[in-house]
């Protein structure tokens, strides 16, 4: 039989072995050959036909049940054949929005250690939809990407978020889960919405339509390139650290009595180097007991700003390319010596946020169940400084890109619904976000033509440090403009307010995140009169005298408060607007509000904070309330 090439059939990479197909649906199957040629599909012991059409695109639509079996198929035309293998037929979850949805198990594994032992499972499988962006039109396929089932082998690269929902989903009710997740890191709402959703906003069209020609994308791309590249060549040229004609600095016997020093975990901008990018280099001796000498170890360097290489006594244990990932090296057996040792790290500052260690992360060796302490005084020097240049907007970031070239290629392919984790990229430019998210999920389901499938989204957890009086908040705003989204049909919220980290955008408990969608999941399709798998949300208030009487829905769920105190983090204010911490009590599953200088509540806010750490109603499963404001008419 002739080789398969494009000219003669080609399939989209969603159609490839290990897929899953949605259970109980009209599936489309869908590929390209010659035009006019005759495609025959063969599949659960039945036979079509279709014809490809002037442009080459063949479609059919199979009307699909339930099977547990891993079944195959074959798709021919007159010239070729493939075979598609080890099918299953179960739920299909699309998985999109930005780094949060995109986290792969890799970055919290060592936090998810027997999870990842434990993942085999042949049912749960996911297709991670490669980086990419377009501007001039939809496309109709993607530039790669596999299935594969959760294996200790493949799991690393599975979005946690979503393999933890699958997981909860597939211990209830033992269906095949199929994951596909599509989602950027940092991308605002607009990138992941098409130009017909964004008809009304001329301004984000306007800048995607900057690069609608792909000689200007190219030249962006070019100019984005010799950016980079300049500034690595630079840095080489000038770091100091390591020059040919001297000894590099990662060397376990330099003498670097001369240098500075510091205190880590902190910033380079507060100890002597403000407005300083480039090349640093920092370095510390530590002892180690000759007992655990040579044994394999674990350095933990927290989270540094913004790329590092790391040195143990001269040999690299470890490099990451970018701020945000956990530094967590392996230390193999032998590189660690008994008595003093040597730890250098090159750190390249680039910009924007000040360069450094993050301040509340875990900076440690730990050995054989001995802990290291690594924070303190360290030495440090530049080896070379660098001139901040700015890049500009990141091409991912643009209105349209992501869609045209991550989601419209999935609107053919038959889903049970949507996780949605973004909003973090929106939080400083907060004005029509409500509307934005709820066109997007308007728009996705007109384009999918499913109706309105099951859309669930996470509203965002908290961050930044928290605070001591009612402020303003960035974040607030975001949540509820999601909590907004609700009035749309077959949606659910998971609500996250106890989940984040209050110093990193990308908080690592991905596993409770993956319950809540979860649980939002099985109060919208499968047990909708469980209560307790929803948060709270306002409902309405009365006036009491000086007090308001607060009450939440769904009613008949118990309101309490995770530690059996009085609810906190309620503001309220008169007419003057200036916000107070309210008295708070539960009484008669509601919740009373009040302050002695306040004799006429006209402002309520509860949770309003980048942060609301001290907030602790729930729900008698334990989730938090979701937070909201209100005002007097």
């Amino acid at each position: 039989m002739e080789a398969l090439t494009k000219e003669n059939l080609r399939l989209p990479k969603l159609i490839s072995h290990n897929m899953v197909l949605q259970q109980k649906s009209l599936n489309h199957l869908w590929g390209w050959a010659k035009a006019g040629e005759d495609v025959e599909i063969n599949f659960l012991g039945k036979i079509c036909s279709t014809q490809c059409d002037d442009s080459g695109l063949w479609k059919v639509a199979l009307d699909i049940g339930t099977n547990t079996e891993s079944l195959s198929m074959t798709i021919s035309t007159e010239m070729a054949t493939q075979k598609i293998e080890n099918i299953a037929i179960g739920d299909v979850w699309v998985c999109s929005g930005q780094s949060n949805m995109f986290m792969p198990m890799d970055r919290p594994k060592y936090i998810y250690q027997k999870e990842i032992a434990e993942c085999e499972n042949p049912w749960i499988r996911h297709f991670r939809v490669p980086e990419h962006y377009a501007f001039d039109d939809a496309n109709d396929d993607f530039t790669g990407g596999n299935w594969f089932a959760a294996h200790p082998d493949t799991i690393l690269d599975f979005s946690a978020a979503a393999y933890f929902f699958a997981l909860e989903l597939w211990k209830k009710h033992k269906t095949p889960i199929g994951l596909i997740t599509a989602a950027v890191g940092g991308v605002p709402i607009e990138a992941l919405m098409g130009r017909k959703a964004l008809k009304n906003y001329p301004g984000f069209l306007e800048l995607a339509d900057q690069f609608r020609e792909k000689d200007k994308l190219r030249q962006e791309e070019a100019r984005l390139n010799a950016i980079y590249a300049q500034r690595s060549r630079v840095i080489e040229k000038n770091d100091q650290g390591c020059q040919a004609e001297a000894p590099h600095w990662h060397h376990p016997q330099l003498d670097d009595s001369h240098w500075q020093e510091i205190q880590i975990p902190g910033y380079w901008e507060k100890q002597g180097f403000d407005k300083i990018n480039g090349v640093f280099w920092l370095r510390r001796f530590f002892w180690v007991d000759p007992a655990l000498a040579g044994q394999k170890g674990l350095l933990n360097l927290g989270r540094i700003i913004d790329s590092d290489e790391t040195y143990l006594n001269g040999q690299m244990v470890g490099t990451t390319g970018y701020q945000y990932p956990p530094r967590i090296y392996d230390v193999q057996p032998g590189l660690l010596k008994p008595g003093l040792n040597q730890l250098t790290l090159r750190v390249f500052s680039y910009g924007g946020d000040a360069g450094g260690f993050s301040v509340d992360k875990p900076y440690h060796l730990e050995i054989g169940g001995t802990r290291i302490d690594l924070t303190g005084a360290w030495k440090i020097k530049l080896g070379a400084a660098l001139q901040f240049q700015p890049e500009g907007t990141r091409l991912q970031s643009l209105p349209t890109g992501i869609y045209n070239a991550m989601i419209a290629p999935l609107h053919s392919k038959a889903i049970k619904g949507v996780i949605f984790y973004q909003g973090e990229s929106n939080a400083d430019k907060i004005e029509n976000y409500a509307e934005l998210f709820q066109g997007l999920i308007t728009d996705w389901r007109q384009e999918w033509k499913q109706g309105d499938f099951p859309f669930l989204f996470v509203q965002l957890p908290n961050y930044h440090a928290a605070m001591e009086h009612p402020g303003e908040s960035d974040w607030a705003p975001v949540r509820e403009a999601q909590d907004r989204a609700l009035a749309l049909p077959n949606t659910a919220m998971a609500v996250t307010l106890d989940l984040g980290e209050w110093n990193d955008i990308h908080p690592m408990n991905k596993k409770d995140v993956g319950k809540r969608l979860a649980m939002a999941a099985e109060h919208l399709i499968y047990r909708e009169c469980d209560t307790s798998l929803i948060s709270h949300r306002f409902k309405g208030l009365e006036k009491r005298g000086n007090q308001v009487i607060i009450t939440f829905s769904p009613e008949k769920e118990a309101l309490q408060t995770r530690d059996n105190k009085a609810p906190r983090h309620f503001a309220i204010a008169g007419k003057e607007a200036c916000f107070e911490w309210a008295e708070a009590k539960i009484e008669n599953n509601r919740v009373v509000l009040w302050h002695n200088k306040i004799a006429d509540i006209r402002f309520i806010r509860y949770c309003w904070a980048n942060n609301p750490a001290q907030a602790n109603l729930c729900n008698s499963a334990g989730l938090p309330a979701a937070p909201f404001s209100w005002k007097a008419d």
